[in-house]
C-alpha cells in the first residue's frame, strides 16, 4: 500500500471569542489533541484548552502539525483527519551562556502517530524549522528529549545533565559547622504565594546560572500545582517555603509534596527548588531536612555538581540514584553562539565544524582572549586546515563547558592533534558546570 500524502500547516494558537467565554479554535483544540495522544495523556477536560491556548499566546509558540491529505476513502472510526499525525512545538527564551542572554530557539512537543512513522515526518518539520529558525538570525536551538536517541542526527548534542538525589532525612540532615546558621529569614508560604515569589526567585538564578534556560508562561502554575493535569481544579496538597535575604529580598524557594502514607518509607518529592544565594541554599535545605514524620526526600532536577552532598556532615545520606541529559543544544550560527559565551584559557585554533543539515558546517578561527571568545569564518570551507574538526552536535556538546573537549575526542567525537584538542578544550572551558532545571 502507497503511503499517503501529508501536508505540512505552520500556525499560532487562536481562541475563537473574547474574554472568559473565548474557546480554542478547532485547529489549535485537535492540534492538542495529538499532543495529548502522543505522549499518552487523557484528553483535555472542558477549559483545559483553553488554558493551554492562552499559555501558547503568552509564550508566542508557533505550531506546527503533519496533516494526512486525499483522506476520502478513510476507515470508519479513525481518527479525523484534522487532528495532525505528528506535531511539533516553538517559541523562544533566553539561554544563560555566562556571558549572556542568548536569545535561544526552543522545540517542544514533537509526536509523531505510530501508524505514521517512518516517512521522514519528523525529519521534514526538524529540517524545515531549523533552517527557518537560522534565517530569522538565532544562533542557537535547544530541546529536552523524552527520547535519547532521535536528536543527535539533527545536529544536537547534551549540553547539560542532571541528577536525581535519594535523601536519608531520618535523623535529619546534620550540617557540617558553618553552613547552618545563615543570615536571612526562612518561612512557609502559602500556595496562592508561589507564583508570584517563583517569578522573582528564577529571573535573579536564571540571570547568574549558566545553562539556564528561561521558562515558558504556564511554568508557575505547574510547580505551585494550579495546572493539575487531572481536572482544573489546583493540587492543594503542594507546599512550599522561601527564604529572604536580610534586606528582606527573597532570594530562594523550595515547593514540595508528600507522596502519601502508603508510601514506604515516607517520601516528599521536591518540584521545584531554587536558590539565589548560598545562604538561601543551605537555609532551604535544612528546613526539608527537618520536616516531620519524613523518612526520604528525593529531586530530579540536581546539578551533577550539587553542593548538598559536601554541605552535610554525612555524604552518604544523598545518593544519586538516576544521572541523565537535561538539555540539548544544537548550534545554528557557530560565529554568534560562540561568541556569545565567555572564554577560557587564552589560545587561537582553527576549528571545522560538520553539519549533516550544511546549517553550522564551516571553518573557523576561534580566539580567546581576556574572558572572551572571537570568532572569524575562513572563507575557505575545505576545513583541510582545521586544527580540531567536530561535529555541530559536539560543538553543542562542549558549547557551555559542561561537557569536555578532551572528554569528547577519547570518545571519539573530536579529531586533531592532541595539543591543539587540549587547547581547544581549555578555552571553551568554563569554572562553573552548567545546570538547566526548566522542562520544556
Amino acid at each position: 500500500m502507497p503511503h499517503p500524502d501529508y501536508e505540512i500547516r505552520r500556525f499560532r494558537a487562536a481562541l475563537d471569542g473574547v474574554g472568559e467565554d473565548a474557546r480554542a479554535d478547532a485547529v489549535t483544540r485537535a492540534w492538542i489533541e495529538a499532543v495529548d495522544r502522543g505522549f499518552h495523556e487523557n484528553p483535555p477536560v472542558p477549559g483545559q484548552a483553553e488554558r493551554a491556548t492562552r499559555f501558547y499566546l503568552e509564550d508566542d509558540r508557533e505550531l506546527t502539525g503533519a496533516y494526512l491529505t486525499g483522506t476520502a476513502d478513510r476507515p470508519d472510526g479513525a481518527v479525523d483527519p484534522e487532528v495532525p499525525v505528528a506535531t511539533f512545538g516553538t517559541m523562544r527564551h533566553t539561554l544563560n551562556t555566562g556571558a549572556e542572554l542568548l536569545p535561544t530557539h526552543q522545540i517542544t512537543a514533537v509526536t509523531v502517530r505510530a501508524t505514521h512513522r517512518r516517512r521522514g515526518l519528523l525529519r521534514r518539520m526538524m529540517t524545515e524549522d531549523l533552517r527557518r529558525a537560522a534565517d530569522a538570525g538565532l544562533a542557537m536551538a535547544a530541546l529536552t528529549a523524552s527520547e535519547a536517541t532521535i536528536y543527535g542526527r539533527f545536529g544536537f548534542g547534551v549540553a547539560v545533565e542532571r541528577e536525581s538525589l535519594r535523601i536519608d532525612t531520618r535523623r535529619g540532615l546534620s550540617m557540617l559547622t558553618g553552613a547552618a546558621g545563615t543570615a536571612g529569614t526562612t518561612e512557609f508560604i502559602e500556595r496562592e504565594a508561589i507564583a508570584g515569589i517563583s517569578r522573582r526567585v528564577f529571573a535573579a538564578w536564571h540571570a547568574v546560572t549558566p545553562g539556564s534556560m528561561d521558562r515558558q508562561a504556564s511554568y508557575p502554575g505547574n510547580i505551585d500545582g494550579t495546572l493539575r493535569e487531572a481536572d482544573l481544579e489546583p493540587d492543594t496538597a503542594v507546599r512550599a517555603a522561601a527564604h529572604w535575604d536580610p534586606d528582606g529580598e527573597p532570594d530562594g524557594y523550595v515547593t514540595w509534596k508528600f507522596a502519601g502514607w502508603d508510601a514506604d518509607p515516607t517520601t516528599v518529592r521536591i518540584r521545584d527548588f531554587v536558590a539565589v544565594t548560598d545562604d538561601a541554599y543551605r537555609a532551604l535545605w535544612d528546613l526539608i531536612g527537618s520536616l516531620d514524620l519524613v523518612d526520604v526526600v528525593t529531586w530530579d532536577r540536581a546539578s551533577v555538581d550539587e553542593p548538598l552532598r559536601w554541605t552535610v556532615a554525612d555524604t552518604r545520606t544523598c545518593a544519586v540514584t538516576e544521572r541523565e541529559d537535561s538539555l540539548w543544544l544544537r548550534v545554528l550560527d557557530p560565529v554568534a553562539a560562540l561568541q556569545a559565551r565567555p572564554g577560557g584559557a587564552p589560545g587561537t585554533v582553527r576549528i571545522g565544524v560538520t553539519d549533516d543539515l550544511d546549517i553550522a558546517a564551516g571553518t573557523f578561527d576561534v580566539v580567546s582572549d581576556d574572558g572572551r571568545l572571537t570568532v572569524h569564518r575562513v572563507a575557505d570551507d575545505s576545513q583541510q586546515d582545521a586544527e580540531v574538526t567536530l561535529s555541530v552536535a559536539a560543538l553543542g556538546s562542549a558549547y557551555l563547558g559542561g561537557i569536555s573537549v578532551t572528554t569528547l575526542a577519547r570518545a571519539g567525537a573530536v579529531q586533531g592533534e592532541p595539543a591543539a584538542v587540549q587547547l581547544l578544550g581549555g578555552m571553551l572551558a568554563t569554572g562553573r558546570v552548567p545546570q538547566c532545571i526548566t522542562g520544556f
